[in-house]
């Protein structure tokens, strides 16, 4: 069904490497034993919880990611509200097909905007040539969702709690030529990649300046996904968020409840036996 992947030891090295490993000790000591599952088949999500020490299984959600994005006020509600529902499809077909319940499933949605517009994988070529073309010598922004569903089973039932939060990146590209946009876009970089580009790879060269958390840009925020971690299993290494410029994710459309209210680091926890039902999962 899933891959495991197993916990390996962080590859920082010196006193940076023993730093790290006493933060995140405390918060992979609570995950260990628990079926963690990323909800995702991007490479980039899995190394990046791989090499802070996680153990977890890869099951891609088979969502369909068909929101209309004329429906959400921001791209980070899209991208948040996207989040929420991978993470829930995979969590409810391991319930009812698998017979297996996950302890903790996270789910990630990245997308790139521009001038209030979002920018998701590229169809083709040309679609990547037109997305690189509006980022050519400007800035923009790159949004994750994120979506980490605690799971249980009460009288047979699957229940689920979701902590849902994003983080934003803003990113300057340097003037790209004609010549070199073609170059990457047919080196074939762009075609999985939201905004069609890979910071972390040949991409990376169109990067004239950052501000924000660089692996939010890669896939999945680490900062931001390493303190909800240790809000969630009340571990002591999680400190509070610096400067988390996340505001409130609005509701799930058609009225899913949101329980305990959107605290001011911008993380909505809801109960949602109301958004499983539109989180329809794919037939095996």
């Amino acid at each position: 069904m899933g891959q495991l992947y197993k916990a390996t030891s962080p590859s920082c090295k010196g006193v940076l490497g023993l730093l790290l490993s006493a933060m995140l000790k405390p918060v992979v000591a609570k995950l260990t034993g628990k079926c963690v599952v990323l909800a995702s088949a991007s490479p980039r999500r899995r190394d990046i919880l791989t090499n802070i020490g996680l153990k977890f299984e890869v099951v891609p959600s088979w969502y369909s990611e068909d929101l209309s994005k004329a429906e959400y006020p921001a791209p980070y509600a899209y991208a948040t509200e996207t989040a929420v529902r991978k993470a829930l499809e995979v969590a409810k077909r391991m319930h009812e097909r698998h017979q297996k319940t996950p302890d903790l499933v996270i789910g990630a949605d990245t997308v790139v905007a521009i001038d209030g517009d979002i920018l998701e994988k590229p169809a083709d070529k040309p679609d990547a040539y037109r997305m690189l073309s509006r980022l050519s010598g400007r800035e923009h922004s790159v949004f994750t969702g994120v979506a980490l569903v605690e799971c249980c089973v009460r009288e047979g039932k699957l229940q689920t709690s979701v902590v849902q939060f994003h983080e934003e990146t803003r990113v300057k590209f340097a003037e790209l030529s004609e010549e070199l946009l073609w170059e990457y876009i047919d080196s074939g970089e762009p075609m999985d990649k939201a905004g069609g580009y890979g910071i972390q790879a040949l991409g990376g060269m169109f990067v004239e300046s950052i501000h924000g958390d660089f692996l939010n840009v890669v896939g999945l925020p680490l900062h931001h996904v390493f303190r909800k971690f240790g809000e969630l299993y009340n571990c002591e290494a999680a400190t509070p968020l610096v400067g988390d410029p996340a505001g409130p994710v609005s509701a799930v459309p058609n009225g899913a409840a949101v329980c305990g209210g959107g605290d001011k680091k911008g993380t909505a926890r809801r109960t949602l036996a109301a958004a499983q039902a539109e989180a329809t999962a794919t037939s095996i």
